[in-house]
């Protein structure tokens, strides 16, 4: 696996396995953390081996791995984001709870890890598992993440079809699923216009109204 992909899956892995409820990650998660603010390495991150590509590590004792190591403003900003979000999980009780960590994740602006979270699931749901009503919120999310990572990656053409997409899906359910799907239909539908328009040109640039309550 290319080094940048590894990198990108191990995050995300990470990410995943705490909200999930693995303790072990959501204490190596805060070591993450802490290393983008410090630099400094501890024995949680030695011990961190993803499974993803082959369950190796980014980290040797002092720092990450020379392979990685040029991926560290990516890890930094990542790890602030993952923080961030998983703090808030925390506050409201949702750890183990995935569908309730959507919204903290996309006020993170963590669209891939999203798209990872979700994507299990709506599997899951085409087997059965769930209504065909959350089927359908379940796809929907997954496009709007997947459009936003577009944007996020320099997509626009990508993200402003995806996003038109996604806000025609969720039109066409009701279904209840822990936070309120009018409002992220039409938080999706603002953002389609304004990168459409030119008023929003970077993910970072994100304002309140694009943001979940």
């Amino acid at each position: 696996m290319h080094s940048y992909k590894l990198v990108r899956a191990s995050m995300s892995e990470l990410l995943r396995s705490a909200i999930g409820g693995n303790p072990e990650a959501g204490r190596r998660l805060k070591s993450f953390a802490s290393w983008a603010v410090s630099g400094e390495v501890d024995a949680y991150l030695l011990g961190w081996r993803p499974t993803e590509g082959e369950g190796r590590q980014l980290y040797s004792k002092t720092a990450l791995l020379p392979d990685v190591a040029e991926y560290t403003p990516i890890m930094r900003d990542r790890a602030f984001r993952f923080i961030t979000a998983f703090e808030q999980i925390e506050k409201v009780g949702s750890i183990g709870k995935p569908v309730e960590c959507f919204v903290p994740l996309w006020n993170a602006r963590l669209f891939f890890e999203i798209l990872e979270l979700f994507e299990s699931r709506w599997i899951g749901a085409q087997e059965g598992i769930e209504t065909e009503d959350v089927e359908v919120v379940l796809e929907g999310i997954i496009v709007s993440a997947t459009g936003m990572h577009h944007f996020e990656t320099g997509n626009v053409f990508g993200a402003m079809s995806m996003l038109r997409g996604a806000e025609h899906t969720l039109g066409l359910s009701k279904a209840e699923i822990g936070f309120d799907l009018p409002q992220l239909q039409k938080v999706i539908g603002r953002l389609a216009e304004d990168i459409e328009r030119g008023r929003l040109n970077n993910f970072r640039d994100m304002k309140t109204e694009h943001l979940l309550t």
